[in-house]
């Protein structure tokens, strides 16, 4: 015998939340891949971050939407055909999701500040002590290497942190690997891709300075005007922007699946209930 009446309705409705979920996990499938491969997503950054975990979060929501949109379907066939063993695994899976997620959101809130301090640590690190170095050899310096030139050119940024005057923006690279290991006698202050090339030559940006009131030069003691061939700003907050762009994105999907789960949740322990109070009857 079919539910009827009331039942019969969560019935439907969670049906409708299952297909809902199904899409919205499609969604969510789409925006970690997006937030995986894109320009400055997560296997784009994680050479000069240093970090796995952006990484590692993309390709959760990922794996967690194939298996939400996998689970959505058990519901749908559990509702549809009425089996109570279908709904009860559902549920049981949702709930355990749904802990993992709420467990996930937590660990996120409370190492933020953390990841972000490490993420300074690990660009600083990148930039000191990886930037062009034994490229030969080492395929991984490569990719350091490639993404720092590739952020400093497009987001027009320079070194790590802080403006004009900090010793952690275009200053940092004197003290870098790169500088170090320079032949030539009059060695470049700052790669090229520090350089803004709209007007201005390399020379004007790379090279000492006559005039001293602007970098780069070895001291930034006096520096008070800005040089309009090189980009004096750090990079971290750009990059940063960046993530977060990504972030927020992950985040508005899986708060969507998760409100959705939540409805389903409760509809399928209804009809759940629903069906055994049937089965009495008969």
């Amino acid at each position: 015998m079919s539910l009827e009446g009331g039942p019969r309705l969560m019935k439907i409705l969670l049906i409708i939340f299952n297909t809902l979920v199904f899409i919205c996990s499609g969604v969510a499938i789409g925006v970690g891949l997006w937030s995986l491969v894109s320009d400055y997503g997560a296997q784009d950054l994680a050479s000069i971050t240093g970090s796995k975990l952006y990484e590692a979060a993309c390709i959760v929501v990922i794996v967690g939407g194939c298996a939400v949109a996998t689970l959505s379907l058990v519901g749908c066939c559990g509702a549809l055909m009425e089996k109570r063993s279908l709904l009860a695994f559902y549920f049981s899976l949702l709930i355990f999701l749904f802990v993992l997620f709420v467990a996930g959101a937590v660990v996120g809130f409370f190492y933020k500040d953390d990841l972000e301090e490490e993420l300074e640590k690990e660009m600083t690190m990148t930039l000191l002590e990886r930037y062009d170095v034994d490229l030969d050899n080492n395929d991984e310096n490569q990719d350091v290497t490639d993404v720092w030139n590739k952020i400093q050119n497009k987001l027009k940024c320079c070194g790590v942190s802080g403006g004009l005057t900090s010793t952690s923006s275009w200053l940092m690279w004197q003290r870098s690997e790169w500088f170090t290991s320079q032949l030539q006698f009059e060695k470049d202050l700052v790669p090229t891709s520090c350089c803004n090339t709209d007007g201005y030559t390399f020379d004007q940006c790379t090279r000492r300075n006559s005039d001293t009131s602007q970098p780069p030069q070895n001291n930034q003691t006096g520096i008070t005007t800005e040089n309009p061939a090189l980009y004096s700003e750090g990079c971290i907050d750009k990059v940063k922007n960046k993530i977060e762009d990504h972030v927020v994105a992950i985040i508005v999907a899986a708060v969507i699946v998760f409100v959705v789960n939540l409805l389903c949740i409760v509809f399928s322990i209804c009809v759940f209930k629903q069906i055994g109070k049937q089965n009495r009857v008969v």
